[in-house]
């Protein structure tokens, strides 16, 4: 898909905001792969609330995809939020090896 290629390409280059915006622009043909960068790059990027925005809008099915909230718990632990990343982590049924990691070493 040429979205997720672009946003590598960003995201790989350290263009975060830039990748931001284009998922933003381009949300109603997001993967659970484009989802998984953009909050990546809100990590990188050190934008919380706007990583709050994109988790309003996913589905259930995507809050519940293991990469998504590996990507999720290690936004939580950057920023303190550990009440967070604990729901989530209480919450994910399949605890895999990289769960425990995001979780332990933040």
């Amino acid at each position: 898909m040429k979205l997720n290629a672009a946003l590598k390409k960003l995201l790989d280059s350290k263009q975060y905001k830039e990748a931001l915006d284009l998922f933003d622009q381009k949300f109603e043909i997001r993967t659970d792969f484009t989802i998984d960068m953009a909050i990546k790059a809100c990590t990188m990027s050190k934008d919380y609330k706007r990583d709050f925005n994109i988790q309003k809008r996913l589905s259930s099915n995507s809050l519940n995809n293991p990469f998504i909230q590996v990507s999720l718990i290690r936004l939580y632990m950057q920023y303190g939020d550990i009440d967070s990343a604990t729901r989530l982590f209480s919450s994910t049924a399949n605890k895999s090896n990289y769960i425990y990691t995001a979780m332990f070493k933040g």
